[in-house]
């Protein structure tokens, strides 16, 4: 209104808008930064906030097993819940989900390829928790 233009050109201009920030947002691996961020302001790892919650971050799906692994890495005995009387600690579960996601990657054929998947697929390849042959080629 103020620049006096058609309402054409706002509309033009507004698909435009919407059309980068789905293409900006279609790049960001949103699993992997929710899951980042809660490790990093956790009551265990920066001393405040409340406790992880392994298990939502789970159900976040494969991509957030890096920053899960991170976690592990900084507090080995893993969440407090897991020491209290009564908790059976799931590290067996863990291990075993953590196997399940890469073997699952593993066995996806060329046609699921993505970019996440590929990164992830390096990430498990670096750290050799791929299981088969073709952890070695990183190709399935």
């Amino acid at each position: 209104i103020a620049l006096k233009r058609p309402n054409r050109w706002l509309i033009g201009a507004n698909c435009c808008t919407l059309g980068l920030a789905l293409y900006v947002t279609s790049l960001i691996n949103v699993p992997a930064l929710i899951a980042r961020y809660n490790v990093d302001h956790c009551l265990e790892i920066s001393g405040q906030g409340v406790e992880l919650d392994i298990y939502y971050l789970a159900s976040l799906g494969s991509q957030a097993l890096p920053a899960i692994d991170r976690y592990f890495v900084l507090h080995p005995a893993g969440p407090p819940r897991w020491q209290r009387p009564g908790w059976v600690m799931p590290r067996q579960w863990w291990v075993d989900l953590r196997a399940s996601w890469a073997n699952d990657l593993l066995m996806r054929e060329w046609r699921g390829w993505g970019f996440r998947e590929e990164r992830l697929r390096r990430y498990l390849a670096r750290r050799q928790l791929f299981l088969g042959p073709a952890a070695q080629t990183g190709h399935s």
